[in-house]
């Protein structure tokens, strides 16, 4: 769609903007390791869609995301896609929703 968008930005500006929105964006079904390891669908794009026009990830981004503060916990809770509640634990190879019993095993 903002591809399809007449503006006076030129179209590899549009597509490199594209990119540095979508790169990055974590998911719970990460796939891949090390440099490959790709975090979701938007992220996925934003890596097909640098490798087709030759940019690099994280080429043109304003400035450095900060990091969140370190927490004393381990265990980060997700959001429950059953409840909504952040209370979704991975622990042992399986998800576990500690409010509604949810469980993605």
């Amino acid at each position: 769609m903002v591809m399809r968008l007449e503006n006076d930005v030129d179209s590899r500006e549009k597509v490199r903007r594209i990119i540095n929105q979508l790169s990055g964006i974590g998911g719970r079904r990460s796939i891949g390791f090390g440099h490959n390891r790709v975090l979701s669908l938007p992220d996925a794009i934003a890596r097909v869609l640098s490798d087709h026009f030759g940019f690099k990830i994280y080429e043109k981004m304003e400035k450095p995301v900060e990091s969140p503060k370190p927490t004393t916990s381990k265990i980060k809770p997700d959001i429950c896609p059953a409840c909504g509640e952040a209370s979704m634990i991975h622990e042992e190879g399986c998800s576990k929703c500690y409010a509604c019993g949810n469980s993605l095993c």
